[in-house]
């Protein structure tokens, strides 16, 4: 307990220092010591400083005379070393534990900087930290390495290039770019200033091989290492040479013909049950990009799985060198079909027949079934247990029955959808008639030989007008009861379901036909009228004063009624009774509106009994929540009124001005100040304008004075602005930090 408290103790007093040092404006490098990074760093017996740039660590430079750097705990009663590692050649690590206290030993045999990775567990807190520090060489040592030149000679397709590039001290790597693609090989040598070869401790190598090396497309990299007087140094050589755009090899699925680099279409074919495959690119070069149908794949390894559907599917393979040439191999891989189809086999109604006979290339079938038959079961089977059917939407098992399929009176459709393991699907139709009950007296058809019944026929409407020509002297009617049993009477004259009337003789103006229908218990009976209008009416598209009211005529001489009307580009509304409506509020098919006194439908604002309300283009008044009008946001309550003031919506506030308007920024309310954001929802907490800082309390309400936050006092002037530096107030003298806290 006592060397933790020690170590407090010290800490503290390192901290003091190190606020000391800044104040007086001490801008040099941080040390070892300084960082307490819990390690010590040893060469030559010497302590070796370690500096620190931005997140940075490195060593100062080391002496090439040197040949084991030693890495210990800087106090081993507060840490220990956990590890140290490098990833760099020609860096050997070994470490000891010597009573419970880890140190590390580096053996140097190659004289380039090097990073190493130092883990320090701290003994008090037992968190390990890692550190990765760059370990530097001075490079006035270097000179003892020094050549003249690197000498390369490239040879292929039988033409020899000899190339060479100059010594420098700044640098331990070298660069050749833009070897032409035709030299394949290439030798590798340094000289001194005479030109003389320099063999004695130079060992260059590629891949671990000596020699002659094979160049590759993209960068080749050569290590030319060089020893004197038992020291090392690496300096490395890259090649860069144009890539050729081609594939070295190609596998994953058989390939028609046999692939070749220069080949550049194939076919495949898969089993039904090959439902992907992956391929396996490897480049010619190693520089170069490939991508499988668009999606990177490294070179000589597996590509994502890539899905096949039944039939043709087209892979692409392209390759692109790093100097942007490139090559496309397609393959069309063929995945064999499975046998399918989307007929049915047979189809069985639980009630009745179907007509015609069922054939699985008729897709259209109609059936009778008596009115006590209130629902109907489907059989389908399929063709091919591997196709999917549904019955009005419903899945199906095939060769199953479905649940029973209620049956209105009339016509009842059911679909039958047959779908196969491709995706094609074929419909059939059952049209059921449930024959109607015998006191049915709707008719099932209505129509005229000449003009077109208004409105469109519907067996529960009664009254239609049916308009012709001054020219047609007489017309037909023909009908149809929903019940053909049941029978029929026009004017008078009786008829059987499904037949047509005799002529009837029109004159001139409106004629009024009597359809009247007997159901089958001789009972119950029912009328139908037709209006036929011979001639044209005098008013067309024009209001008609009918009393003291207005009416309107459509195009067909027709009087509108229960409808909206256009005259002159302005919107008036015809009600049921076919008058105008006028001055004040109409509420059509769930929608408000506004129409003035002369019946024209109103829009944008309107103010009624002391509110606004707002009507849209379509004259339609806008309703509960927000609305957007001149690059304004407004709010409305579920009568359409235009809201003020202080609005709770969503979980947040807003502040409405007196012309409805979202405030946006501050707003004084009630003595006090309040900052509305962009989005007019109300600030709390923290406020940054770009030049003050304020702050606004749960409410909303910008706070001065003093004010305790997240357990730091501030003080923020009149004006809300918050206050940094040295404060007089109240006779005292208060030291305010850059962030506004006080500073105790």
């Amino acid at each position: 307990m006592k060397a933790y408290f020690k170590r407090f103790i010290s800490q503290l007093l390192v901290l003091a220092l190190i606020v000391a040092t800044v104040q007086i404006g001490n801008t040099k490098g941080v040390k070892a010591v300084d960082l307490d990074l819990g390690f010590t760093v040893e060469a030559g017996g010497s302590i070796v400083d370690i500096n620190k740039s931005g997140s940075n660590y490195f060593t100062d430079e080391i002496d090439m005379s040197v040949s084991t750097i030693n890495i210990k705990s800087s106090d081993t009663s507060y840490y220990n070393i956990e590890s140290v590692t490098s990833s760099d050649s020609g860096v050997k690590i070994a470490t000891s534990t010597t009573n419970g206290v880890t140190s590390a030993k580096i053996a140097v045999s190659k004289y380039n900087d090097f990073n190493a990775t130092i883990k320090v567990k701290d003994l008090g807190t037992k968190e390990v930290k890692s550190y990765t520090v760059r370990f530097r060489f001075k490079e006035e040592n270097a000179e003892i390495f020094k050549f003249n030149k690197i000498v390369i000679n490239a040879s292929g397709h039988g033409e020899n290039v000899n190339l060479d590039l100059d010594y420098s001290a700044n640098t331990d790597e070298y660069n050749l770019a833009n070897l032409d693609e035709t030299l394949d090989t290439v030798k590798v040598s340094i000289v001194d200033e005479n030109g003389k070869p320099i063999t004695t401790g130079v060992k260059i190598t590629m891949d671990g091989k000596t020699g002659t090396f094979k160049l590759s497309g993209g960068d080749n990299e050569i290590n030319i290492s060089r020893t004197v007087n038992g020291r090392t140094k690496i300096f490395k050589l890259v090649i860069s040479k144009k890539g050729s755009a081609t594939l070295k090899s190609l596998t994953g699925v058989t390939l028609s013909p046999t692939f070749k680099s220069d080949e550049f279409d194939y076919t495949a074919t898969v089993p039904t049950a090959t439902t992907s495959i992956t391929l396996r690119p490897t480049a010619t070069d190693n520089s170069s990009t490939i991508r499988v149908n668009g999606s990177i794949v490294n070179s000589g390894s597996n590509s994502q799985p890539i899905k096949l559907k039944e039939g043709k599917n087209t892979i692409t393979v392209r390759v692109t060198t790093k100097d942007g040439q490139s090559n496309v191999y397609s393959i069309e891989v063929t995945r064999t079909e499975a046998p399918r189809s989307s007929y049915l086999k047979s189809l069985k109604l639980s009630t009745g027949s179907l007509m015609p006979s069922f054939n699985k290339e008729i897709f259209e079938y109609t059936g009778t079934v008596d009115n006590k038959v209130t629902a109907v079961t489907v059989t389908p089977t399929a063709e091919y247990a591997t196709s999917t059917i549904k019955v009005n939407g419903k899945s199906v098992a095939n060769g199953g029955t479905t649940r029973f399929i209620s049956l209105d009176q009339g016509s009842n459709e059911i679909e039958v959808v047959v779908t196969d393991a491709k995706g094609d699907s074929s419909t059939y139709t059952l049209n059921i008639t449930r024959r109607y009950g015998k006191d049915n007296v709707r008719l099932g058809s209505l129509k005229t030989s000449e003009g077109t019944l208004s409105p469109k026929f519907d067996p529960e409407t009664y009254l239609y007008t049916v308009k012709v020509d001054r020219a047609t002297s007489k017309i037909k009617v023909t009908f149809a009861a929903q019940n053909d049993k049941a029978t029929i009477k026009i004017d008078g004259k009786e008829y059987a379901s499904a037949q047509q009337s005799d002529y009837i003789d029109l004159k001139i103006g409106a004629n009024l036909i009597n359809i009247e229908v007997v159901a089958e218990d001789k009972k119950t009976t029912t009328s139908y009228k037709l209006s036929v209008i011979r001639d044209k009416i005098s008013a067309i598209n024009e209001w008609v004063l009918s009393g003291d009211d207005w009416t309107f005529y459509d195009a067909n001489g027709m009087q509108v009624k229960n409808s909206w009307v256009i005259y002159d580009n302005k919107w008036y509304f015809i009600n049921v009774s076919g008058y105008k409506e006028s001055n004040g509020w109409l509420y059509e098919s769930g929608n408000w509106y506004y129409l003035d006194k002369d019946g024209v439908m109103q829009t944008g604002w309107i103010k009624d009994n002391g509110y606004w309300y707002y009507f849209q283009g379509d004259g339609k008044m806008k309703g509960t929540g927000w609305g957007q009008y001149d690059k304004q946001w407004y709010m409305f309550n579920e009568n359409g009124m235009m809201q003020t003031g202080w609005m709770l919506r969503d979980g947040y506030w807003y502040f409405l001005q007196d012309n409805g308007s979202m405030k946006k920024g501050w707003q004084y309310y009630d003595k006090n100040w309040y900052y509305l954001n962009d989005d007019g929802t109300m600030r709390n907490g923290w406020l940054f304008t770009g030049k003050e800082f304020y702050y606004l309390d749960y409410h909303g309400r910008m706070i001065t004075g003093w004010q305790e936050i997240a357990g730091k006092w501030y003080y923020f002037d009149y004006n809300g602005r918050m206050k940094t530096g040295n404060l007089f107030l109240d006779g005292k003298w208060y030291l305010l930090d850059s962030d506004g806290s006080l500073v105790r």
